[in-house]
């Protein structure tokens, strides 16, 4: 039984690996450094990758479709921020060299080179929304169900943080 809770444990791991992103809850106001001046107006709802939280900040990083020009430059003061799939996701409130994080091209051989720019930095706590933190929401399900849990149990878990989209809800598990 115990090597049965480990495996399903190191599965949980592994799902988390894949990550799915938080969601930022309200206007989130982006900096490049904790504390520091704010550089971009997050939209509420945006996903973002999310790291640790450190002295009521966490780090969080998100990918913004951007111009040749903005790739080659800066993305100027009030350039509105759209995801690869051209979702409004903010606005730049300050020139924001490209240098400053890691920017990207992809296509070009059957269609137009398009240009991308992962832009890395903090939000307060309050800006994430903490049911959307897939770690603290398994936390809860483990201490509820400590020493009884089985796959059956996390399914609840696992189709309210949208995994069912990666098909690994009703995969059989073999041993």
């Amino acid at each position: 039984m115990k090597k049965l809770q480990f495996l399903l444990c190191a599965a949980l791991c592994m799902l988390f690996a894949s990550a799915r992103a938080e969601i930022i809850n309200g206007t989130a106001n982006f900096s490049f450094k904790p504390g520091g001046p704010v550089f971009v107006a997050l939209k509420e709802g945006m996903e973002v990758e999310c790291g640790l939280l450190e002295n009521g900040r966490y780090k969080i990083s998100f990918t913004v479709k951007i111009t040749k020009q903005q790739y080659e430059g800066t993305m100027k003061k009030v350039a509105k921020l759209y995801t690869a799939d051209n979702k409004f996701i903010g606005i730049a409130l300050v020139d924001i060299p490209v240098s400053s994080s890691v920017a990207g091209t992809y296509g070009g051989v059957n269609g137009p080179e398009e240009y991308d720019m992962e832009i890395f930095g903090y939000v307060t706590k309050a800006n994430i929304k903490t049911g959307s933190i897939p770690e603290n929401a398994l936390e809860t399900v483990l201490k509820n169900k400590a020493g009884k849990l089985h796959f059956d149990m996390l399914k609840p878990f696992l189709m309210k943080q949208r995994y069912e989209k990666m098909d690994l809800i009703n995969k059989p598990y073999r041993h």
